[in-house]
């Protein structure tokens, strides 16, 4: 079973992905995660020194530099390197994002998610993505400024569907504030990897569109507040309640057949 997370950044995708794991570990479930981890999030605590907390502001930079060229190589060496990237060369075609850089960057990620999908099919765990093809979408919209619903509902019908879909939310204040404290924390050549911050907010409205017409499709999607830790703790009982009712569906009709 797949679980997919979407949102706008900074909603806490990837904190309520480790929240909701460690819940359903707690009770049982084999659980797998698969995360966005961004390079400067990959460290632990600050360094106290400051000369520490440079060098990791520069590792990261360069993670990001050297990351995308040694998957292209890892994909040249790969046999069935074409099937894997089939999707992901369909989505980026059918809607090109107009910086090359982006696109570049894009077809990696949805390469590398391909191949962690696939997998993640054929797993006997309950596998959760802090974000996905959902997430892609949005921001082939973006960057593509292209949001017609039906060239949209046709890069849907191209991605896999997850089992259960959820989508983040947070007010845009709480979103540009936590979004602020991320650019503080990164250096000025982390910063030209990201969106600014009016691109990233307008994924607020693009996620919404997003949402509406996966729910016109017949796509359920469980929404989901990301104020605190408590707010997501609660929603983590309440998506265990929601995965109960699949997995005893799903053991009912196994059993019936």
């Amino acid at each position: 079973m797949i679980i997919e997370l979407f949102g706008p950044p900074g909603v806490g995708k990837t904190t309520f992905a480790n929240t909701l794991a460690q819940r359903l570990r707690e009770r049982g479930h084999a659980i797998e995660l698969v995360l966005s981890v961004r390079p400067a999030e990959k460290a632990s605590a600050p360094k106290t020194r400051a000369g520490n907390h440079a060098g990791s502001r520069v590792s990261a930079a360069i993670e990001r530099l050297r990351r995308p060229l040694v998957e292209v190589l890892a994909l040249l060496r790969r046999s069935d390197a074409t099937s894997d990237g089939v999707v992901s060369a369909d989505l980026v075609r059918m809607l090109r994002p107009t910086s090359l850089m982006w696109s570049f960057r894009l077809s990696q990620y949805l390469s590398r998610l391909s191949r962690s999908w696939q997998c993640a099919s054929m797993s006997e765990h309950i596998v959760v993505f802090d974000q996905a093809f959902v997430q892609a979408v949005s921001s082939l919209m973006l960057l593509g400024r292209q949001e017609d619903e039906t060239l949209v509902s046709r890069l849907l019908d191209r991605c896999p569907k997850a089992d259960l879909l959820i989508r983040l939310d947070a007010p845009r204040d709480i979103l540009a504030a936590r979004l602020g404290a991320r650019q503080e924390a990164q250096s000025t050549l982390e910063r030209f990897f990201e969106l600014d911050m009016k691109r990233n907010l307008d994924l607020i409205r693009i996620i919404d569109r997003l949402q509406a017409l996966l729910e016109q499709r017949g796509e359920a999607v469980v929404r989901v507040d990301s104020l605190d830790v408590n707010s997501l703790d609660e929603a983590a009982a309440r998506i265990e309640e929601r995965l109960a009712e699949k997995l005893d569906r799903r053991l009912g009709t196994a059993v019936a057949s």
